[in-house]
């Protein structure tokens, strides 16, 4: 069963309608000062929120597709999968603006991680193997 022209065009229409305030009003929703910010920044900061926004959105439109051709069908083929929960979470948190900061924050953890994971393999190339195995 296709998905309808209407349907897709209105869901474009409404994803680009709500993420553009998302890119534009980014600062007043996260409470970011836009004084605090040079140019470079405040466009980079309303383009990461818009399409953070529209990455969102685009998820959401990989779950309506699954759900269209399911409903579609009358068979126990329509069961949830990991992937699916993935993308509602991935679509939850791009629709209601979080997902630059979630990247964000991801992505610092990851740093983190490496860095300390380097740290303790220098710590352990320093030490030497004798040392390595006594302490």
């Amino acid at each position: 069963m296709h998905i309808p022209y209407w349907f897709v065009y209105s869901f474009g229409a409404l994803a680009l309608l709500v993420s553009v305030p998302h890119g534009c009003f980014c600062f007043e929703v996260h409470g970011l000062k836009r004084a605090d910010f040079s140019w470079p920044a405040l466009i980079q900061q309303g383009w990461f929120n818009f399409v953070g926004s529209l990455f969102g959105w685009a998820a959401l439109w990989c779950l309506v597709r699954r759900g269209w051709y399911v409903w579609g069908v009358s068979s126990s083929s329509g069961q949830a999968t990991v992937s699916d929960f993935v993308l509602g979470f991935v679509a939850f948190v791009g629709i209601s603006g979080y997902l630059p900061y979630t990247t964000m924050g991801a992505v610092d953890a990851l740093r983190a991680f490496v860095v300390e994971a380097l740290n303790r393999l220098l710590n352990l190339a320093a030490k030497g193997p004798s040392e390595t195995l006594k302490g």
